[in-house]
This record gives structure tokens, sequence and C-alpha cells, in this order.
């Protein structure tokens, strides 16, 4: 066969290929005729078309569309076929330039109507493929400006040092706030950056509390002092305090004692009288003294430490400002008068035989002025030697007191001064402590009796576990005469006393709003006393609002309810003694209230009223504790209860709390094997007169409880609700009472809606 016809026939099986999709053989098909026919510009031009459908080799399509420009320059198909190539490449300005090359050299429309049209197909699809190319790069490459912006900024924000960003009040205020429950806390702060070292170091109040622990006490001693040059506010010696270094520490200390306002020690019986030994007579600004025995490790006993008055010895004979004291395991005893005796009658006489009537035999102080504005007086586990049976002779010295504990202190009389206590008791004291507000005795022993001293503003009572005395006796003596009408809580949990005898009692106190009998064998009975009776002059507690009986077996849900519905603003509702004849009364359960009616439709016809209900009490209550009728449109000034501890009533139903709930803000029922002292008693963390409000809401957007900065057991409400909650008191023993209910039992703060339940 000639090259021509080997040529034709390649072409063919070209063509053939083409038309079946599989280009690369028909480019190769294409090359084998050009290897017969030598350079033809058809061929060529074929191979180039089915070269660009491969996009691996178009790069070589691009070169035989060159090779057909350079050999044929006057014929359209190469400039064509370069345009249709740089096309597909997305090389749009090349093949914009290459395709209007074509239009000039092709045919016009009047010559090839077909090569026309296709010629400005390509140009136009090459202009709208342009076109999309650059807005597709234009948003392409504002979107990698955007990502390289924000690449860039990240890089920048990880260069930046925030730590040191922070300004020096910030800095001072996080200090302040975290150091008041982590002493520890500035240290740390000062080791994060030479900056913040900078600026904390030299904040002299930042370091004039000094924490003693376990660690490098004489190191932290010695940095304290540099920072502070020796101008302590606050001395702490913790229950982990290293004995090692007890006379080093005392000894590095001595000289800047002057100044310190608060001295909290709570150590081994050694080192307490090392301390007091050493640091004797160099506090002249103290205002608040703890100091706390701890127990042997072995053995938990107390042996107490011996010290010279209240204030442990430790007060310059210029010191007045002693607020605040709190004494765990010691002993005070009051001292003789070496220069006076007691004759037969009772009577002081001088050593010149003279009497000395002015002047008592012992004394509590040798200068009495040092306790003179005392605030808060506490003791624990103490052993008071005097010559009266109790401590009232000591509130003559406290004018100022505001609150007096005594917790498992045992109080011992004189013997040689018997005679001179019945003398004084015959002749009468007058002893007034006109600011005392709180008075809390644990222990009969250490009960003061109140006959000679008068406590005008008496509002808190705490007698817990005080039994056994008698509660009527105690609550008529003289000095509580002017108390009794303002008084606004008494705990008399854990008290063996009479019921009827308590009744008497508080009956005489109508603006008590809080009110603890747990534990003490009270019934229904009690109960029921309580309730609104109608009359005024007959309402027992007119001011209740909390209200403690756990542990009182006998206490039955229908007497409670009843209780805390008579004294809801809208009271009981009016019942009847029968049904209405032929209609059968409705019943109900004494915990859980009866559905309420249906509601008539207003176009239905009327119908006769339907019998009133008649509240059943369970068979435990007696026939005595049925609800009496009385009308519910009669007005009361009665407030409703709004705290309520009923934990360890064994007779109180289970379903029970979660109704009162309905109508009392605070309601436990704990049943748990250990009971929880201070939610019974109402305070911490379940304090009844937290200062929730009825706009403070519940869940997480409410107000919530949080711990009180540096106090022991200080809670408060953190008000979300627009309330300002500042407390201008300082922080101290004396807040621990404060505070909000527990967030387990009841939540928050459950809105007291008024009306009774439906009966």
């Amino acid at each position: 066969m000639s090259r021509k016809s080997l040529a034709k026939e390649y072409q063919d099986m070209g063509m053939k290929y083409w038309k079946e999709g599989n280009y690369e053989e028909a480019w190769k098909n294409f090359d084998k005729a050009l290897n017969f026919a030598g350079k033809d510009l058809t061929l060529m031009d074929f191979k180039a078309a089915a070269m660009c459908k491969l996009p691996a080799w178009r790069r070589n399509a691009l070169e035989v569309s060159n090779e057909v420009i350079k050999n044929w320059p006057q014929s359209y198909k190469g400039y064509f076929r370069r345009a249709s190539i740089l096309s597909a490449l997305k090389q749009y300005d090349m093949a914009l330039t290459m395709i209007q090359r074509a239009v000039e050299l092709g045919p016009t429309q009047a010559q090839n109507q077909t090569l026309y049209t296709t010629l400005q197909r390509l140009r136009s699809r090459i202009i709208v493929e342009k076109d999309n190319y650059d807005r597709a790069k234009a948003a392409k490459d504002e979107g990698e400006r955007l990502r390289q912006e924000a690449t860039r900024e990240a890089a920048r924000r990880s260069r930046v040092n925030y730590i040191q960003r922070l300004s020096p009040d910030v800095l001072l205020s996080i200090a302040e706030h975290g150091m008041a429950d982590y002493p520890g806390f500035v240290s740390k702060m000062a080791g994060v950056c030479r900056l913040w070292r900078g600026i904390l170091v030299n904040q002299k109040s930042l370091w004039n509390k000094l924490v003693l622990g376990k660690k490098r006490v004489m190191e932290k001693v010695k940095v304290y002092t540099e920072r502070t040059e020796g101008l302590f506010m606050e001395i702490v010696i913790t229950d982990a305090f290293d004995t090692s270094k007890t006379d080093e520490v005392v000894t590095a200390i001595r000289p800047f004692l002057k100044n310190v306002r608060r001295l909290d020690v709570t150590a081994d019986s050694r080192t307490i009288e090392t301390l007091l030994s050493r640091w004797k007579g160099r506090f002249r600004q103290l205002r608040d003294l703890h100091v706390e025995l701890l127990p042997n490790s072995i053995t938990e006993f107390r042996t107490p430490v011996m010290v010279n008055d209240v204030a442990c010895g430790l007060l310059d004979t210029e010191a007045r400002s002693l607020m605040h004291v709190q004494l765990n395991g010691i002993s005070i005893s009051q001292r003789k008068r070496e220069a006076l005796r007691i004759d037969t009658q009772g009577t002081v006489i001088s050593k010149d035989d003279q009497a000395a009537e002015l002047l008592d035999p012992v004394y509590w102080m040798q200068h009495p002025e040092h306790i003179a504005s005392i605030r808060t007086l506490s003791l624990v586990h103490c052993v008071i030697t005097s010559a009266w049976p109790d401590l009232s002779d000591l509130l003559r010295l406290t004018p100022q007191l505001t609150a007096l504990s005594t917790q498992q202190t045992a109080t011992y009389p004189m013997p040689e001064f018997t005679d001179w206590v019945k003398m004084w008791r015959v002749r009468g004291r007058n002893i007034v402590v006109p600011e005392l507000q709180s008075y809390s005795a644990c222990s009969y022993s250490n009960l003061i009796r109140f006959e000679d001293v008068s406590v005008p503003s008496l509002q808190h009572v705490d007698l817990w576990k005080a039994s056994p005395f008698a509660v009527s006796g105690w609550f008529s003596a003289r000095g509580l005469e002017a108390a009794r009408s303002t008084l606004v809580s008494l705990d008399l949990g854990h008290c063996a006393v009479d019921q009827a005898e308590l009744l008497s009692v508080l009956a005489k106190l109508p603006g008590l709003r809080f009110l603890n009998v747990s534990y003490c064998s009270v019934d229904n009975t009690f109960i029921e006393a309580l309730e609104r009776k109608g009359d005024a002059t007959k309402d027992s507690l007119p001011n209740l609002v909390a209200l403690s009986i756990a542990g009182n077996a006998d206490i039955t849900s229908g007497a409670l309810r009843r209780l805390v519905l008579s004294r809801l603003p809208g009271g009981l509702k009016t019942t009847s003694s029968s049904s209405q004849p032929g209609i059968p009364s409705a019943r109900s359960s004494a915990f859980r209230p009866t559905a309420p009616p249906t509601k008539a439709s207003p176009f239905a016809p009327s119908r006769p009223k339907p019998a009133t209900v008649i509240v059943t009490p369970i068979p435990q209550v007696s026939s005595t504790s049925i609800v009496q009728p009385f009308s519910s449109s009669r007005s009361s000034t009665l407030p409703a209860l709004n705290w309520l501890c009923i934990d360890h009533c064994e007779r109180i139903e289970s379903e029970f709390p979660d109704l009162l709930r309905k109508k009392v803000r605070f309601v436990s029922h704990n049943l748990s094997a250990k009971p929880t002292d201070m939610r019974i008693r109402g305070k911490g963390r379940w304090a009844w007169d937290a200062d929730f409000t009825g706009d403070c809401g519940r869940g997480e957007s409410g107000c919530m409880l949080r711990r009180t900065p540096g106090t022991r057991d200080g809670w408060h409400v953190h008000h979300t609700c627009g309330i300002d909650d500042v407390s201008e008191e300082e922080p101290g023993w004396t807040k621990s009472q404060g505070t909000a209910p527990h967030m387990g039992s009841g939540g928050l703060r459950s809105a007291v809606s008024l009306g009774s339940w439906d009966d």
C-alpha cells in the first residue's frame, strides 16, 4: 500500500476513536497518519484537538498548535485550536487574543455561516469563562486575604502577653479577693511575672496578714517582715504549724506586735503557753483575739491552758481596742486581792481593819478597761473559776457586749467567797448590759440566771442542749422582763422542758420569729396551740415565721397542715360540721389536698352548690385536733411560715413535705442517720433569716447562695434581682451566723403563694 493510503487509513481509524470518545487512541492514530503523510494541516489540527481532550496532554497539544501557526500563519485553524487549548488551561487572556486573530483570518458570515458561527461561539465562551474566572479569583483572593489576616491576627495575639495588660488596680483587686480564703494566693500571683511581682511586692497591705502553717515558717516570717517593715495587721497560726519552730517564730515576731489588730492561734498547749508568755503585754491595737487549744491526738482530751485574764495577758497597759474574743480550751480564774480579807459577816476588810465595801476581794482584770469595749465573747471548752457561780460578775466589765456564747464551759465557784456572795445576793446587785443582743449557753452549769443582770436589748437566746432547767423560772427572771416582748429567736433544742410550761412562756413572747423545739418531746397539742384561733388576744406567737420541730415523733401531718394553713393570709376556709343531706361528703387525706371542684360553664344551667369539704384527720390524731370552723374573711396580721424543719419526724408522711413547699419557702425533711445540727438550728447555709425576697426568683437566673470570704462559716445571698448586697460589717467569727437556706431542700426560694390549699 502507498504511503497516502496508509495515512488515509490511520486518519479514518483516528476519527473512529474520536467518535467513540477514546481520545488517546485517536491522537496516536493521527500521529501515525502524519508519519506517512508528512506535515498536514488537517491531521495536525486533529491531533491537537484530541490531545486537548486529555488534561495530561494539553501542554503537548499547545506545542502542536504552535507548530501549525508557524507553518501556516495565514490559516485560522491554528489560532482557533490554540485558543481552545488555552481556554482549557484557563489562560483566558492569551486565548482571547488567539480567537480574535482566528476571527480576523477566518471566513466571514457571508462566506461560510457555519465556520463563522463556530468561531464566534468559541469567542463568546472564552469571554464568559474569563469573566467568571476573574470573579471567582477575586472572591478567592478576598477569602484568602481574610484568612491571611486572621492567621496574622492569631499569630499576633499569640505573641501578646495578656498577663501584662492587666492594670495595677485590677491586680490588687484580684489579690485582695483571693487572699481572703487562701493566704498564699498573693505569693503565687507574685511568681507569675516580673511586672506582677513589682506591683504586688511593693503593696504593703497585701503582706500584712502573716499566716504560719507547716512549711517554711521562718522564711515566711523574714520575707513578710521585710515587705511590710514589720507592720503586721493579722497573725494567724494554723493547726498545721511546725511546733519545732515555735521559739524561733515567737522571738522573731515579738518586736512587731504593737500594731497587730487580729491574732488567731490554733495550736497545742505547749505552743500556746510559749506564745502567751513571750508575747505578754505586747499588743496595743488588738481588736480580734482567737485562741484555740487542739485536743490530744490520742485521747481527744483537752487540758485547759491557764491564762491570767480574758485577754490572755496579751494587752499593753494602754490597749483599749479589744472587741472580739473567742477562747477554746482555756482556763480562767479570778484573782484575789492580797490586801483584802473577808470577815465572818461577809464584809470586805482592808489591811488596816477598815471596811472596804467599794472593793471586791477578787477581780477579773488588773486593767478592767482592757475589756470595756468587747462586743462579742465566746468561750468553748473553757474552765472558769470565780467567786460567783456564773459569768454575771464578768458582765459588769463589758458594758458594750452584744453577743455572749458559752459552749461546754464549766464554771466552778470559790468556796472561800461563799459568804461574800450570799451577802451580795441579799443586798442585790444591779448589773445592766444595755447592748447585749445574743446569748448562747449550751450547758446548764454556766447558765446565767439574769436575776441581777438586766439585758433590755436581748433578741436571740440559744439554749441548745442546756437541759435540764426550769424554762418558766428562767424566763421569769427580773433581768429578762424588758426583753421578753422584743425577743426574736429562741432555741431550746434537746432541752427537757414541760410542754404546758413552755406554752405559758411562749405566751409572753409576742415578738418571737424563730422557735426551735427540736427533740423536746412536744406533740400535736403544742402545734395546735400555735394555730390562729380567731382572737388576736389568744393567738400565740403572732410574728412566728420559722419553726424547727425536728425529732418529735408524736407530731403528725394533720396538725402541721392546719398550723401552716391557719397562718396564711387567707387562713383556713370555713368548714361545716356536717355535710348537706343527700349529698355525699368529699373527703381528703390529712396530708394531701382534695381535688378542686370542676369549673362550671357560664352557659350551663345553674346547679346546687356542692357540699363543703370536711378535713378528716389520720387515725393517730385525737378528736380534739379537728379543724374548728372560723370565718376566712377575717383579716389578720399574722405572717405566714416561710421556714420549717421537720427532720426525723417519723409520723410525717413522705408526700407531705412536697405539698408544704407550695406554701412554705423552705422545708427540711431529712431522715439521715446523722442529723445536721446547723440545719435543725436554722444557721449557716440553712439560716432562717436569710435575706431572700419575693423578687429573688429561682434557678440559674435567680439569686444564689455564696460563701462569705474570710469567715469561718459565713454565707450570704448574692442578689441578681437588683437588690444591693453590701455588708458593712468586718469579717470575723461573729458573722458565721449569716446566711442562706440549703439549696437542696426546697430550692433557694419558693414563692409563697397566698390563700390556702383547695379543701
